[in-house]
């Protein structure tokens, strides 16, 4: 009992936190209904027609309550549907957030172990781990790293190609919901957009230079790792990885 009414009372404050105009006027309605009934038996003033005063009276009686049906419609036509259904759009792009977060923490993993670099970006990454990731040969030490996982042994390489054509396939089922998204989320899917390196993993042409790109580029993996766990509410989870960790 006492959950429902919690939960009863949070729909409340959340409809009010999001149509507080509309709330007021419907409030504004109640009252010039209540004035105007208990003013029925009033004289009129400053010698005002009575018929006259009546009329727009009425008039003003019957937007209000106009209003105040309204609203109701608003409620359960328009609000209430709405309201599920962002329920049910947030519950899916959760999950693929949380796919999202883990391939982008692969991808930071499978570099920093390659490299044999150690780092902490909790702040970001530093300038000096980026100018040291683009003077290596990146991309031969993934080819060359070996991983072991469930299905067996893969190189590191070929990981990061997969981790990346399933970003991409995240992004692309995360424009229908576009509309729907905050803030936040959408500022996520914006970084994540404007980063070049998994649309050219899988590409065998020598342009754009992987190696350059991706050393450029890891950065901002690591900024939109770090902004998946806002999203997601996992802040507990520092961006620390160690080189030696895979």
């Amino acid at each position: 009992m006492l959950r429902s009414f919690q939960k009863i009372l949070s729909e409340l404050r959340c409809y009010h936190a999001n149509n507080s105009l509309v709330n007021y006027l419907l409030v504004l309605a109640i009252v010039v209904i209540v004035l105007v009934q208990s003013s029925q038996a009033m004289p009129v003033l400053f010698g005002w027609h009575a018929t006259t005063v009546n009329f727009y009276l009425e008039v003003l009686v019957n937007l209000s309550i106009g209003y105040i049906v309204s609203t109701i419609f608003y409620v359960l036509v328009v609000y209430y549907p709405h309201r599920k259904r962002m329920r049910l759009v947030k519950a899916r792009t959760s999950i693929i957030f949380a796919r999202l977060q883990g391939r982008l923490s692969s991808i930071a993993k499978l570099v920093v172990s390659s490299a044999n670099l150690s780092v902490d970006a909790t702040q970001g990454v530093p300038k000096s781990y980026t100018d040291s990731l683009q003077k290596i040969d990146l991309f031969g030490l993934l080819e060359s790293k070996e991983i072991l996982d469930p299905w067996g042994s893969q190189n590191a390489l070929d990981q990061l190609i997969r981790d990346s054509l399933d970003i991409l396939s995240y992004k692309l089922i995360l424009v229908q919901f576009l509309a729907f998204m905050d803030t936040a989320e959408l500022k996520l899917y914006a970084d994540l957009e404007e980063i070049f390196i998994f649309e050219n993993m899988d590409k065998l042409d020598k342009w754009p230079p992987k190696d350059e790109l991706l050393a450029h580029e890891f950065q901002y993996i690591v900024d939109a790792y770090n902004d998946c766990q806002k999203v997601l509410g996992t802040t507990k989870y520092p961006i620390i990885w160690e080189a030696t960790e895979l």
